[in-house]
């Protein structure tokens, strides 16, 4: 994560380069891994890659939204504002909150069920995107699902984790990384995934009714599909089952697939939280009791 910068340089790079956009606040955003964003009014969001590597994929990412854009019906993002060097670009604001896990549980059943029907289509027709289209955008393999990566994640995790686990977690977690190996290895069909598919990313409406869109397609990647499904784990068994009726057949297989991506995770912050100090042990460690027991 980058460090904090002075807002005011974004401000005066969008003015003189779309005077026409008038506001009177802005909101600046700079915690995220890969963006600094400003809000303008609450109308516009900007984003200003904070990487060489996210700049030089910003333009594909804006072709591809805009390929997207005419075939999910869900809202996202669809990049109106370009910089001419396309080393920034703006997008109408997605009014909304994030899907927050706490805020999910005190939802009504009926309206649960509504918001599984949408992401399930909205999943459906990312994932139909031909793979021909991905590629065509620079949309590049996901990497945590080669063999060679989960061997090397296994290895970090005996290297940095097991050592602080007691017996049962132990033998739990080498259970695990043979399933995960298991898993990965049984992928047979990928297709174009959101990839970070996290609660802060989707939206929900004020009223708390219907979803309102997902953002953030910065990760995006060819990969197993199950990857999508795997956070929405943390909103129950019951809502992630009801989104694979409305994705499509054959997702008994897909939602066991995901449950393992989702253990992963938290294997992953508490790697992380030791080897770069990227995440929280706390948070990792309080995932993985609450999934593998």
């Amino acid at each position: 994560m980058s460090k904090k910068i002075n807002p005011k340089n974004l401000l005066i790079k969008i003015e003189k380069t779309f005077p026409k956009v008038k506001y009177s606040n802005y909101e600046y955003i700079w915690k995220g891994w890969d963006h600094h964003i400003i809000i303008l009014d609450n109308k516009i969001v900007f984003r200003f890659p904070k990487s060489n590597e996210y700049l030089k994929f910003l333009p594909h990412e804006i072709n591809l939204l805009n390929y997207l854009n005419k075939r999910i019906t869900l809202q996202i993002p669809d990049y109106t504002f370009v910089s001419p060097d396309k080393s920034f670009a703006g997008y109408k604001f997605i009014t909304g909150t994030p899907l927050l896990v706490k805020d999910f549980q005190r939802l009504s059943v009926a309206i649960k069920k509504r918001l599984a029907q949408q992401l399930g289509k909205f999943l459906s027709q990312l994932h139909s995107t031909p793979i021909t289209v991905a590629k065509k955008f620079s949309v590049k393999p996901t990497d945590y699902n080669t063999l060679t990566q989960t061997k090397k994640f296994e290895n970090q995790v005996i290297k940095l984790i097991l050592s602080r686990l007691n017996k049962k977690e132990r033998t739990a977690t080498k259970k695990f990384l043979i399933e995960l190996k298991e898993t990965v290895g049984s992928i047979k069909h990928s297709k174009l995934i959101h990839d970070d598919l996290l609660d802060c990313h989707i939206l929900i409406n004020k009223k708390h009714t219907q979803l309102s869109g997902v953002i953030d397609f910065s990760d995006r990647a060819i990969g197993d599909p199950a990857l999508d499904f795997s956070a929405l784990w943390d909103y129950g068994e019951k809502f992630i089952q009801d989104v694979a009726i409305h994705y499509g057949p054959n997702s008994n297989f897909l939602l066991r697939k995901a449950l393992v991506y989702n253990k992963r995770r938290a294997l992953y912050v508490m790697v992380h939280a030791l080897d770069d100090k990227k995440y929280s042990w706390k948070d990792g460690y309080t995932r993985f009791r609450k999934l593998f027991f």
